[in-house]
């Protein structure tokens, strides 16, 4: 996957767990719905980070990939509580499928730093 792609479905995923946050805090029971709230907020500042640390070509991408990967599932695992709630549905779906694309784009960093690294070496001699 491209960079460009990547930072597309991130901006994605931003804006439907942004909405889900949204929703959860306009909710008449919100007090229900905090930790799914604050965990879509989160998803929003992971996936801003993300896209600059993609754009700077970050030497931590990979970890901050990781890290989507932990934020998303737990975001996605607190919205498929609410399966009653369209846009916490919405959330979980998008945190889901953010998941796989950013294993995918790790496993192409993880070919593209090991390239790198085989390359320097070569170069060392």
């Amino acid at each position: 996957m491209n960079d460009e792609l990547f930072k597309g479905l991130l901006q994605d995923c931003m804006e439907a767990t942004s909405r889900c946050s949204r929703a959860c805090l306009g909710e008449e029971e919100s007090h229900f719905l905090i930790r799914c709230a604050k965990l879509n907020q989160t998803s929003v500042i992971i996936s801003k980070l993300a896209m600059k640390a993609i754009t700077a070509r970050s030497e931590l991408l990979s970890q901050v990939c990781r890290l989507c990967i932990e934020i998303f599932t737990t975001c996605a695992e607190e919205c498929e509580k609410f399966t009653h709630l369209e846009y916490c549905t919405q959330s979980a779906a998008v945190c889901r499928k953010s998941i796989a694309e950013c294993r995918l784009y790790l496993a192409t960093l993880s070919d593209e730093y090991s390239t790198t690294k085989t390359n320097e070496h070569h170069e060392l001699y």
